[in-house]
């Protein structure tokens, strides 16, 4: 991040004014020449509208089809709701993502998987943004101006840190997101510097004092300025009052106020010369109000402070909003790339409140999607929706195509549910251009067309003076026109040749069809009642024929293979046409008609409860197989949840065992190399290292599962220990060992012995413990079948070239065993005064380490060490060492010396006396 200006965490001394406290309101400020006047992004740069749309090679469907025909628009308010950001709404809504090509359509299909499943496993990013800070940039790049409240510069960083969370998402992840990454995750770049300086530049919605200090001077010198004039003004009020209230003051106490910003008292008309300025008077004119000529200065001092304040204010503002506009441009662009996530959000969200699929996309004109239903008639049936050469399914579900039709047939009744069928198929098309899930079962595939073309509904002109029937044969004309021009496209025909004459009528709707059909490209489906279509689709083998299924109590809206009846008669009378009407069509269609149209009644209603026992049979036999699975599926769940607990705790065990390796080596090579450096500078090696040593074997051991060199098992008493009677008297310096407590294992030294309890020192600390809680070593100086204790005089646990060495290093008095300092009177790291910060936030860490200095205060200690570790940028190191210097029991601090860990610890030094 590049600046002409000085950083705003450094103003210089000669910009600073003398200024008030208030809060930082939301008034409109311009940015001087010194600002974001260099900046190149436009506001045009990027917009809800426009942000990243394809404007190229989009679906070549008509909007009359898209919306009035196939309602397509509805369709696409439903998914998008499911998006997060306005941006991936408009991406959704305008169609933005539009695939030129199959493969297109697969990506973004791939996208909507990759994020269902990162989802499902819990791995996307907590952090959550609608993005709409964005808005307020362009806002003050547009108009010049500041962005001058703090929610404002909150809501930036918030959603910098969630650029931040999805890079590292996908930089984490680019392996299992493959689509997601090219199309996204690559493009996102994140600003550490900007989003470090607006951390640390507000405190809630206000700016920082703490790192802006001009700004808290201008407010200390306010607030004395303040104090002053008040006294100053009581003072008066009180000396009036001696002189004679009665002939000065107009209300009892001087009747304090504030007048146009300056301060004033209440008096009689009378008396107000004398008194002071007079700034304003009361309705009746008995009272003015006037402000002491003692105090005009004050006032004055007072407004020139206000007025530094605000300038102050404006200039870090103005500062901070060029260093967010300097950043427009990457802003911009992973808003782009994450508007694409949240379109991919919002597409698999809607698939899972739908019971959607995903299709396979492929480029035969394939369109095969068993249980399917229309998506935007709640409660619709599903049908098994197939056009194109057909699918020979494997095993999973999926299928590659083989000889088969170009064109499906629907016949049946009116109201049976044809033209919804039909319609469908045109969703299907389309939903497979703009990636949108698709609802049927799994396994369905949906292929690749240029866009949808046909006749569907009334579209007559009266002002053109054309017809419904004319405007028909336009509409098939032009659907003619199209697929002749080459390409796959996707014809819907409703109730093809009908609106003239019939016998006319049907030829030229055959004839149609017969056209369209000769296209390899194109695939068509009609309806019709007219027997010379239904001929064509029974004989020519580019064809399949469906019917809708009418039952006794009218059309079930299910799709059938074979040639359906249209039922003209049973429909006229289940909507009430007369009894009258509809004997006398009976009549005209003759005895023979009805006898026909009566057996294939019967034909159709035998067929009906067949295939209901037959459906009702496979239902049990589906539901039997689905509690199988189930069953086999929770076993597997419960075997995968062990095998993941197994796993996991195997894991944090060899992280644990791990680390605690690495220290064991470390202070290993510590020993090694300082006991190489000869007598003359002493053996350094720390008081507590065996101690901590022995600790860690324990915390590693048996209840961790692991049976340690000389460890006993769990549960089992130690043979070479006697526990104490609590009548049993012990003696000062007498060495105990802890058999239960926090210091457990470990030996002591009596300082007291109390009765019931002892009083023994750790290392340095003291504690009261009962004698049921510690014992003493056997006489016999063995257990039976271990091995035998550490000899007389040696520290239990501690092998004799450590006591040697720690008893140099006593000797020579470079430690203090006791202390824990050196010679040169600084203290060593130890567990027992480091306080571990890392993984913990700037509030936790900083709360953790107060904590640490009360327990080392009340201890009698005086140094603490922090450990922070590195970092990948050393932020949290950064950030505790400046709240150090506002900790008021805090002496001073540095990096620990090198042998204490360096720069990865910082060493704290308390004040002594407090508590």
């Amino acid at each position: 991040m590049t600046s002409t200006q000085n950083e705003p965490n450094e103003p210089n001394e000669h910009d600073s004014a003398d200024t008030p406290n208030g809060d930082i309101t939301s008034t409109t400020k311009t940015i001087t020449d010194a600002t974001i006047t260099d900046a190149t992004i436009t506001s045009k740069t990027i917009t809800s509208k426009n942000i990243t749309t394809n404007t190229t090679n989009v679906c070549d469907t008509s909007p009359d089809i898209l919306n009035s025909v196939l309602g397509y628009h509805d369709l696409l308010l439903s998914v998008s709701s499911n998006c997060r950001t306005s941006y991936g709404r408009d991406l959704i809504l305008n169609r933005s993502q539009t695939s030129p090509t199959p493969s297109r359509s697969r990506a973004l299909y791939t996208m909507v998987a990759e994020y269902g499943r990162s989802s499902a496993a819990g791995d996307l990013p907590k952090s959550d943004s609608d993005l709409s800070a964005l808005s307020a940039v362009l806002a003050a790049k547009a108009g010049n101006a500041i962005i001058d409240d703090g929610e404002t510069f909150a809501e930036v960083l918030e959603m910098l840190l969630h650029f931040k969370a999805w890079g590292e998402f996908f930089q984490g992840n680019r392996r299992e997101c493959p689509a997601l990454w090219d199309e996204a995750g690559k493009e996102i770049t994140v600003d550490e510097g900007l989003i470090d300086l607006l951390s640390t530049s507000f405190e809630g919605a206000e700016l920082s004092r703490r790192k802006y200090t001009s700004l808290r001077d201008i407010e200390i010198r306010m607030k004395a300025n303040s104090k002053k004039l008040r006294d100053t003004l009581d003072g008066l009020v009180r000396q009036l009052g001696k002189a004679g209230a009665s002939s000065v003051l107009a209300e009892r106490g001087g009747g304090l106020t504030t007048v146009n910003g300056r301060a004033c008292i209440s008096v009689k008309p009378t008396s107000m010369r004398a008194v002071g300025v007079v700034h304003s008077r009361s309705r009746t004119g008995n009272t003015v109000y006037v402000e002491p000529y003692e105090t005009v200065e004050m006032g004055n001092r007072g407004r020139e402070l206000e007025e530094g304040r605000e300038r102050e204010i404006t200039r870090i503002l103005s500062l901070l909003t060029r260093e967010v506009v300097d950043n427009l441009g990457e802003a911009s662009r992973n808003v782009g790339a994450l508007a694409k996530v949240d379109a991919a959000r919002g597409r698999w969200r809607y698939m899972e409140r739908e019971n959607g699929i995903i299709p396979q996309v492929g480029e035969e004109g394939v369109i095969d999607v068993r249980d399917c239903r229309h998506p935007l008639i709640k409660g619709a049936r599903g049908n098994h929706i197939r056009v194109g050469p057909s699918l020979e399914r494997d095993n999973a579900g999926g299928g590659t195509p083989t000889q088969g039709n170009r064109g499906l047939v629907l016949t049946g009744p009116n109201a049976g549910g044809k033209t919804v069928v039909m319609k469908t198929f045109g969703l299907l098309a389309v939903c497979a251009r703009d990636g949108i899930p698709v609802l049927g079962e799994g396994g369905g595939r949906v292929d690749w067309f240029e866009g949808v073309v046909g006749d569907v509904g009334d579209q007559q002109s009266i002002d053109k003076g054309e017809s419904t029937y004319e405007g028909s044969l336009r509409r098939q004309a032009e659907a003619v026109g199209r697929v002749g021009g080459g390409g796959s496209w996707l014809v819907m025909l409703d109730e093809v040749g009908s609106g003239t004459n019939p016998r006319q009528g049907e030829a030229i709707g055959r004839a149609v069809v017969e056209e369209i059909a000769g296209h390899e490209g194109a695939r068509i489906v009609a309806t019709t009642h007219f027997e010379m279509v239904k001929d064509l689709a029974v004989k020519d083998g580019r064809f399949r024929v469906g019917r809708m299924e009418f039952g006794q109590e009218g059309p079930t809206f299910r799709l059938l293979e074979g040639v359906g009846e249209s039922y003209a008669i049973k429909v006229a009378e289940r909507v009430g046409l007369g009894e009258a009407v509809v004997k006398r069509a009976e009549e005209l269609i003759g005895a023979e008609g009805r006898r026909i149209g009566e057996v294939l009644e019967e034909l159709e209603e035998e067929r009906i409860k067949a295939v209901e026992r037959g459906n009702e049979l496979k239902t049990r036999v589906r539901e039997a197989e689905r509690e199988k699975e189930k069953l086999s599926a929770k076993r597997a769940e419960l075997e995968r949840v062990k095998s993941n607990v197994r796993e996991k705790v195997a894991k944090e065990f060899r992280r644990e065992v791990e680390e605690k390796e690495k220290i064991l080596e470390d202070i290993m090579e510590d020993m090694k190399r300082m006991t190489g450096e000869g007598k003359r500078n002493g053996v350094k090696v720390v008081g507590n290292t065996w101690r901590e040593l022995r600790v860690m074997k324990r915390d590693a051991g048996p209840d961790r599962g692991i049976v340690g060199v000389g460890a006993s098992k769990p549960g089992s008493p130690r043979g070479d220990v006697e526990p104490l009677k609590d009548a049993e008297d012990v003696e000062a310096g007498e060495q105990l060992l802890a058999l239960k407590g926090a210091f457990a294992g470990r030996t002591g030294t009596v300082v007291k012995d109390n009765g019931k309890n002892v009083e023994l020192q750790f290392g340095g600390i003291n504690t009261r413990l009962k004698k049921g809680q510690l014992g003493r070593e056997a006489a016999s100086g063995g257990r039976e079948g271990g091995d035998s204790g550490p000899p007389k005089g040696r520290r239990q646990g501690i092998s004799k070239r450590v006591e040697e060495d720690l008893r140099s290093a006593g000797d020579s008095g470079l430690l203090d065993s006791r202390s824990g300092k050196r010679k040169d009177g600084t203290m060593m790291r130890m567990d027992s005064n480091t306080c571990d910060i890392r993984g913990l936030d700037l509030e936790d860490g900083l709360q953790k380490c107060r904590d640490m200095f009360s327990t080392q205060m009340r201890a009698g200690r005086g140094t603490v060490f922090i450990l922070h570790g590195q970092g990948t940028k050393g932020v949290l190191k950064r950030k505790i060492r400046d709240a150090l210097r506002s900790e008021g029991v805090v002496k001073k601090f540095n990096k620990a010396k090198d042998e204490d860990g360096g720069d990865a610890f910082t060493e704290v030094s308390l004040k002594d006396g407090i508590i």
